[in-house]
């Protein structure tokens, strides 16, 4: 099954490198330009065009992409000096990992702790708290956390660097604005999943044989009701991702998604390729794990699929 997804997921980092090679060669404008002062000779624009092979018609210039990238080679940056665009991307790309590793960490130890406490104190105060919690977290948008972070933790109180990377201090506000939005999405995912689980007929079984509240929460209600939860994981990680454009821009993190903005800017084809491309397979990847937790957690879904293939 996870081999199959694999081999599936491949024509969609396909279609997405292609889409991206296309229209930025059709959109306005030229990297020549953008490498070029004002004013430099049409022999000199023409030369750079052939080195780097913008001359030729499009679909031969996919063709030999493509050819490039079988042997992995990802192309020479446009805006920076023609270097290989994996010695640009690769220490960009720890950042980000590191950044999408320690938000994902909080989205997962906060929402599903207070999906938790929010089904166990149904419609009482800790309840309605968590629920609160919710709403602002899926209805505020990124930024706005990002600048109200940025204005009282960082302008009034003094309390936390308000950009960089490098120091465990320059981490907390980007994975903060980064973590929240996806845990209170889990949260109530959590809290919903564990809310239909209580429902069900064996975890009145559990209560009538007089076993405690924690009992049943932790061995039969969480363990069924994980499923839905771990689904919702995906579509956070892709609203994640689409977050990393905005935190490391404003927050000035040298990562993927500052790195995309500025190769677009400049018009840096191999580069922005080079970056759908990772963030494709990255994404790709962390589905592939999403499928491994759910023959975790439940192995009779292998055991499903094996019997209908046969």
């Amino acid at each position: 099954m996870i081999l199959r997804r694999a081999i599936g997921a491949l024509p969609l980092a396909l279609v997405a490198v292609i889409i991206t090679f296309v229209l930025g060669r059709i959109a306005p404008g030229d990297p020549v330009s953008a490498m070029l002062e004002n004013g430099a000779s049409q022999t000199v624009v023409d030369s750079i065009l052939t080195h780097y092979g913008l001359d030729k018609p499009i679909l031969e210039q996919l063709w030999i992409y493509f050819g490039e990238l079988l042997h992995g080679n990802l192309g020479y940056s446009f805006s920076k000096g023609g270097i290989p665009v994996i010695e640009i991307i690769g220490d960009s790309w720890l950042v980000s990992l590191q950044l999408g590793a320690l938000s994902m960490l909080l989205m997962l130890g906060l929402g599903i702790p207070l999906g938790i406490i929010a089904a166990a104190y149904r419609s009482r105060t800790l309840d309605w708290v968590v629920r609160g919690f919710v709403v602002l977290g899926t209805s505020i948008p990124s930024f706005v956390i990002a600048y109200a972070g940025i204005w009282w933790l960082g302008v009034q109180l003094k309390a936390l660097p308000i950009g960089g990377w490098g120091s465990w201090a320059q981490t907390i506000l980007p994975t903060i604005v980064l973590g929240l939005p996806g845990a209170a999405y889990l949260t109530r995912q959590t809290r919903s999943a564990l809310l239909d689980a209580l429902s069900q007929d064996y975890i009145r079984t559990a209560k009538a044989k007089g076993l405690s509240q924690i009992t049943i929460m932790t061995r039969h209600a969480l363990r069924n009701s994980l499923l839905p939860v771990v689904t919702m994981v995906g579509p956070v990680l892709g609203t994640a991702v689409g977050g990393f454009f905005i935190v490391e821009n404003i927050f000035s993190i040298p990562g993927m998604g500052r790195l995309s903005v500025q190769a677009v800017y400049s018009r840096d084809y191999p580069l922005l390729q080079a970056i759908v491309l990772l963030l494709v397979l990255s994404f790709v990847c962390a589905n592939l794990l999403v499928d491994i937790a759910y023959l975790w957690i439940d192995p009779r879904i292998h055991h499903r699929k094996a019997s209908r293939a046969h």
